[in-house]
């Protein structure tokens, strides 16, 4: 409302135009641009939601090769959760190892990438390459282990066969400070 539009407005209605009339509707103007920010900013944040997890990330079946969110259990008897999939490929998650660690659970973060399926005559494979730091607040462990492999069925489940690289700050030899090795993990049904 212009100065002039606020003149004739108090005296329609009996009142007089003065600064103390103009000061809260220059708030209420303000006022209305926030709220219209903020629903700019709200509907944003909803869009990002509905695309930052792509729509193949069903959760309510077992992970799989090409929606490899939920559960997976390896030999040993440690879990691994698949919490997110970024539309880039980013991955976090979880790790519970039974074995040194007691049971608690890791931050683990990571890539995944499903290749569009092609009809050449090759083999096709799922990558998927995780890390996990087993240092928290609760406990450190000084070391970090890092796995690297792919997700393909194997006897009709989907199975990641991955190489680990296990680094520890702290070893008696100077050639152990890192070990290698090889996990499989299978899908735990939710």
């Amino acid at each position: 409302m212009s100065p002039v539009e606020l003149a004739r407005y108090t005296r329609r209605i009996g009142c007089e135009a003065s600064r103390s009339a103009v000061l809260p509707i220059q708030e209420i103007r303000a006022i209305t641009r926030k709220e219209l920010k903020m629903k700019k900013t709200l509907v944003s944040l909803a869009m990002l939601g509905a695309f930052a997890q792509p729509a193949w990330a069903d959760t309510s079946t077992a992970p799989n090769c090409q929606n490899p969110i939920g559960s997976w259990l390896n030999e040993l008897g440690s879990t691994m959760t698949i919490a997110s999939i970024s539309g880039t490929g980013a991955i976090t998650g979880t790790y519970v190892s039974p074995s040194g660690t007691t049971g608690q659970t890791f931050s683990l973060s990571g890539w995944f990438y499903a290749a569009p399926p092609a009809n050449n005559g090759l083999d096709q494979v799922t990558l998927v390459t995780f890390s996990v730091n087993w240092n928290n607040t609760a406990a450190r462990y000084n070391s970090i282990t890092t796995w690297s492999g792919l997700c393909q069925i194997t006897n009709n489940v989907p199975t990641i066969t991955a190489l680990y690289y296990y680094s520890n700050a702290f070893a008696q030899y100077s050639w152990k400070h890192v070990n290698v090795g090889q996990d499989i993990f299978h899908p735990i049904a939710p």
